[in-house]
């Protein structure tokens, strides 16, 4: 077994985490698809170590630049079945210069049918992040928790690279 298939494996844990804390908060996530979850690192060195280590249980996506570092998307040959879901994609955030973060899971993303103003209004106990509700391509409204966020957006992850992508 290679070290990606502890990521994997923490893929469970985490979920019931993201969970856990979006029940804390009344948020009803029960129809809405869980689009994807997030694993950043620490060095350059891990990022590149774990993208070798991926071809054996998935497929890249994507690879683009983003605030200066690289982020990968993998679509798994399997998907990883945890609480009652499944999740297909996984993304990998290599580490933004000059900002030193530990290794482990950065967010997970959801595919919501509301506007997000409709979406957020169902929770005004919840502090919503906003500054990316008209980002081109793949807006998203956002909540922080500790250690990592939960993003809430219109299309997967993988249908927005398939569209970027020639002939998409």
């Amino acid at each position: 077994m290679n070290d990606v298939s502890k990521i994997i494996r923490g893929i469970d844990g985490f979920v019931g985490q993201v969970l856990h804390s979006l029940g804390q908060d009344s948020i009803d996530v029960a129809n809405s698809e869980m689009d994807h979850v997030c694993y950043r690192f620490k060095t350059d060195e891990e990022f590149d170590y774990y993208q070798r280590e991926m071809a054996a249980l998935g497929s890249k996506l994507s690879v683009f630049e983003s605030s200066k570092r690289l982020i990968t998307t993998y679509k798994l040959t399997k998907p990883v079945k945890t609480n009652g879901r499944e999740i297909w994609v996984v993304e990998f955030f290599a580490p933004k210069p000059g900002i030193i973060l530990p290794s482990g899971f950065d967010h997970a993303e959801f595919v919501i049918g509301d506007l997000f103003e409709e979406f957020m209004s169902n929770y005004p106990q919840v502090q919503f992040d906003t500054g990316h509700i008209t980002q081109p391509g793949n807006s998203y409204v956002a909540i922080g928790y500790d250690g990592f966020s939960v993003k809430f957006h219109h299309q997967s992850l993988e249908s927005v690279i398939s569209k970027e992508k020639p002939n998409g």
